[in-house]
């Protein structure tokens, strides 16, 4: 078996990240708080094919957390803090 790495930039906005469509789908799963068993279930891959497209997620994203991931997936760059314009600050 012989596995290929491509060496790829990184997006310094996160949000830029091109995930394709089953990679978007776990990650949707993952912030819904699912463990990579019931994923896989659901999905109907093997654990194993799910922590593949977790490692690959990671490596696009630059991330090495589950928690990180969903942050910059939903929330781009910022760490996983929610950024509000000063008005919309004034209105909580």
């Amino acid at each position: 078996m012989r596995y290929v790495m491509l060496r790829c930039e990184l997006s310094s906005k996160g949000t830029n990240v091109a995930l394709s469509p089953r990679e978007r789908e776990i990650v949707s799963l993952i912030a819904k708080g699912f463990p990579n068993k019931t994923i896989a279930d659901v999905l109907e891959i093997s654990t194993w094919t799910v922590g593949t497209h977790l490692r690959r997620i990671f490596a696009k994203m630059g991330v090495t957390s589950r928690a990180a991931m969903v942050a910059k997936h939903f929330h781009g760059n910022t760490g996983g803090i929610i950024v509000q314009p000063p008005d919309a600050r004034a209105m909580v």
